[in-house]
């Protein structure tokens, strides 16, 4: 095949997300995925953090930094159009599971509208009496990932990007007019290329070490609620995300464990407890799957958006969109219409200076942070 005008590296939902919107665009798209785009872990170094993700699109969760809410307000309002595109592309239709969010916090100060008990009984009667936690309902969706990433896979393909699997990226060399991905089958030359790879980012550039896996134990529970619970349920360590099929994702843990996603009975069960401990009749919900994926994190909690500044790369040529911890599938939208920006020299729909790749070079000021990321359940 002739040479892309941009490669992609890394297929998950942020890479696949920009490669439809570069080839709307007009670009010719190369998209190199080290496993399959978007697909559950297949073994103890594969996790996927799109396949192993709730779905939630939690633009307004109270574990967000604040500098993301500008960014998650973009997603949120992009996801309309993002999905239409999908389905026009595809044929294939993402749609939304739930609509509702009831979310409990520990400090509700900040609160304007808590629920009362008597309607907070109302709209979660199987929500154990004793939480302790003040309550607040608000409009908010979420989706089946790996719908997702099926669809955006196929509207990808359907629009005339080419996407390469289990082709993992070993290097990265430069020249004057373009950039040399070298992988594990043939070399691939870019005049622009980014990086979407992940947990795996640091692999391919050490500009991106500051991006470190994060793995997040997934529970999968029977419904025993009649009728069945049709809105998610959050709280501080904890959330319970309904897939309208009678199945509950209870989520999840932050871990820092390398890029192992060997499930661990022991998280498991602590899940389970913390999930009954809101919903009381989730004691005894039969377990139907578990799973764990590596959510690609930083010490600040924010991703990593724009151009890498290495001397070999050239001015705006390299460029990276990774980080996103647990907010990929929100992100995506946004992610793809930035990054489409800035590879085309437009200025950005939001600010990103909070976002810069440059935050965690020696020198940043803002670079190290603390390890409160590493905390488990």
């Amino acid at each position: 095949m002739k040479s892309p005008d941009v490669l992609i590296i890394g297929g998950g939902v942020i890479g696949l997300s920009l490669a439809m919107e570069l080839r709307l665009r007009g670009r010719e798209v190369l998209v190199l995925e080290r496993d399959r785009c978007g697909q559950p872990p297949a073994g103890p170094q594969s996790g996927s953090a799109s396949a192993a993700a709730a779905g939630m699109l939690a633009g307004d969760d109270a574990e967000n930094p604040p500098a993301l809410k500008a960014l998650a307000h973009l997603s949120l309002g992009l996801y309309p159009l993002f999905l239409e595109r999908i389905a026009a592309l595809s044929g294939q239709r993402v749609p939304f599971l739930t609509s509702r969010v009831i979310e409990g916090y520990l400090a509700p100060h900040h609160l304007r509208h808590p629920l009362s008990k008597e309607e907070l009984a109302a709209q979660l009667p199987q929500l154990a009496p004793d939480t302790n936690l003040v309550w607040q309902a608000r409009d908010e969706h979420s989706l089946e990932p790996r719908i997702l990433c099926n669809a955006l896979t196929a509207a990808c393909r359907a629009e005339g990007v080419a996407i390469h699997e289990h082709e993992r990226v070993t290097g990265l060399t430069f020249s004057a007019t373009h950039i040399t991905a070298h992988t594990t089958r043939v070399p691939h030359h870019a005049a622009q290329v980014v990086i979407t790879a992940g947990a795996w980012s640091a692999e391919i550039s050490r500009e991106l070490d500051a991006v470190v896996p994060r793995r997040g134990h997934m529970l999968v529970l029977e419904d025993p609620h009649v009728p069945q619970l049709d809105k998610v349920v959050r709280a501080p360590g904890i959330y319970i995300v309904p897939r309208g099929d009678g199945r509950l994702l209870v989520g999840s843990t932050v871990e820092n464990a390398g890029f192992d996603v060997t499930l661990q009975p022991p998280t498991l069960d602590a899940l389970h407890l913390a999930a009954a401990h809101l919903l009381p009749e989730l004691a005894k919900a039969a377990r139907l799957d578990a799973w764990a994926g590596l959510r690609p994190g930083t010490p600040d909690g924010l991703p990593i958006l724009g151009a890498l500044e290495t001397q070999q790369s050239g001015p705006k040529r390299l460029f990276a969109a990774t980080g996103h911890f647990r907010n990929g599938i929100l992100l995506a939208p946004a992610t793809a219409h930035i990054l489409a920006q800035l590879l085309h020299g437009e200025p950005p729909a939001v600010a990103i200076e909070n976002f810069s790749p440059a935050r965690f070079s020696p020198a940043s000021p803002t670079s190290g942070g603390d390890n409160s990321l590493l905390a488990t359940l």
